[in-house]
């Protein structure tokens, strides 16, 4: 019998400012800015290749990785539909909330990302005494997080070995 070893963990981000947004919360109707060393666009399959250092910036929030692919409606909005970034991702909240995978799909219509692979989730303000957020940091191997509500789950993903997988992981201020 195959074993789903999953550890799951949701956590809230706190209220932000005046504005009561929420952390990792993104702002739809913002343009979404692509860069990279080389972009390459495929306008018959509707969706483009951005190679070398790929960047993704809507509104506060940016995405980064050694690659990634866009997939487009087709005609006539044409608008940027999912992004799949691949290798050395890192997310960057608006607070400065910085997230590591290796891969990672951001689906912009459903407004979900998911974060694969050796996650790490690290709150550079763990140890400003003004902060609410109680978390340090956050390891595990999937992250989904619902950008609408800033609320995230964190899980350890089963081995297909049958060997015990790791773990999520959390580290708390005191």
């Amino acid at each position: 019998m195959r074993h789903w070893l999953l550890a799951l963990m949701m956590f809230t981000a706190p209220a932000l400012g005046q504005d009561n947004s929420l952390r990792f919360a993104t702002s739809p109707d913002a343009p979404i800015e692509l860069t990279g060393k080389t972009i390459t666009v495929d306008q018959g399959e509707n969706r483009a290749l951005l190679q070398g250092a790929a960047t993704m910036k809507q509104g506060e929030l940016s995405l980064a990785a050694d690659s990634m692919r866009v997939l487009f409606d087709v005609a006539p909005s044409g608008a940027a539909r999912e992004i799949f970034a691949k290798g050395n991702v890192v997310l960057i909240d608006k607070l400065g909330q910085t997230s590591h995978a290796d891969n990672a799909h951001f689906h912009l219509q459903k407004e979900q990302l998911v974060m694969q692979g050796n996650v790490r989730v690290e709150n550079p303000h763990s140890d400003d005494p003004d902060s609410d957020n109680q978390f340090r940091n956050m390891t595990g191997q999937r992250l989904v997080v619902d950008m609408r509500t800033g609320i995230s789950t964190m899980a350890a993903q089963p081995s297909d070995s049958g060997t015990p997988t790791p773990r999520v992981r959390i580290e708390l201020k005191p």
